[in-house]
């Protein structure tokens, strides 16, 4: 990580402070580990020192990167977007993270400091189906199917065309892959996602909202589904379409990005950086809530990740970064 921004260098050329360097394993694959710092409690105060001056406050759920704890074991060191203070140590957790590397395709598995059965108990308070414990268990996942490209990290692009993704665009999404390539690089989200989460959320391209409705006599657009809750999903996605200024398809293919990039994916408190966070957001189980969730269908990752393997098998897309959830 460094600034704001979150991607990958080579092991050889990089260590941890205070650890020892190994050497590269076999048949070029590479593993190592870093430790996160999850907040766990509502208003946390970060400190410039240990009982020092307060700096700002954290919700929970909120991601840093934990450094050293003190000797009374009372205080954590963190670093929080470029800056250096202290948390109580009663209201962080630790989230490891470890990675490898084999051949083109790299692999991050992020451990929440939860157990899967207390992530199914938070999830259960907000959602009743029976489903429930199958699509939330990522161990049912396993690599190589289609079902495992809802691990994959939607801030790498893919490197897909226009005229590739148009093979799969149908009706208003027709022709619309090069607003998609746009849309991708101006947000820094994998286009052949934004593709599939299009056709999707839009019927592949048939639905009501992306064929464009009249709210308060302005014909807007919606292509993912944003603001279209379950009571009233018309209304709801038309209103937020109109606050956002979707009047055309490629509004809302472009402008529907940045906002699920600035909401989800890039989000400073979540990172919701796959499908199944996106879905799931354990960081926000660690604390007990089923939180910014992008939907309430237990299998919307799933089955978003179908499309994905599909495209990505179809224009033979190799170069591949998963992040895997783990419960401990």
């Amino acid at each position: 990580k460094y600034g704001s921004g979150t991607a990958y260098v080579s092991a050889d050329f990089v260590q941890k402070e205070g650890s020892v360097a190994t050497p590269s394993q076999p048949e070029q694959t590479i593993t190592g580990t870093t430790a996160n710092g999850l907040i766990t409690g509502s208003g946390v105060r970060f400190r410039k020192s240990p009982d020092g001056e307060i700096m700002t406050s954290f919700q929970s759920g909120t991601k840093v990167d934990w450094l050293t704890v003190t000797d009374d074991k009372q205080w954590v060191k963190i670093s929080y977007k470029g800056t250096y203070g202290y948390v109580s140590s009663a209201y962080i957790k630790q989230e490891t993270v470890t990675m490898a590397k084999a051949g083109d395709v790299a692999y991050a598995y992020t451990k929440y400091p939860l157990s899967f059965g207390q992530a199914l108990a938070a999830e259960k308070k907000v959602n009743s189906s029976s489903q429930l414990a199958y699509f939330l268990n990522p161990n049912n996942f396993k690599q190589g199917t289609d079902d495992y490209y809802q691990f994959l990290t939607l801030s790498t692009h893919s490197g897909a065309t226009a005229e590739e993704l148009n093979q799969f665009l149908k009706n208003i999404l027709a022709g619309h892959g090069s607003d998609f390539i746009y849309a991708a690089d101006k947000s820094g989200v994998n286009e052949v996602y934004l593709a599939a989460h299009a056709m999707l959320e839009t019927g592949n391209g048939t639905s009501t909202l992306a064929n464009g409705v009249y709210y308060k006599g302005k014909k807007v657009y919606n292509m993912f589904g944003v603001g279209a809750y379950d009571l009233d999903p018309k209304n709801g996605g038309a209103a937020l379409a109109y606050q956002q200024k979707w009047y055309s398809p490629s509004d809302a293919i472009i402008g529907g990005a940045k906002w699920i990039a600035n909401h989800y994916i890039y989000n400073a408190t979540y990172q919701q950086d796959t499908l199944y966070k996106m879905r799931w957001n354990p960081d926000a189980l660690v604390s007990g809530s089923a939180a910014h969730q992008y939907a309430t269908d237990p299998a919307w990752a799933d089955s978003q990740s179908r499309i994905i393997s599909n495209m990505y098998m179809k224009i033979k897309i190799k170069n591949l970064i998963f992040n895997v959830t783990q419960y401990s």
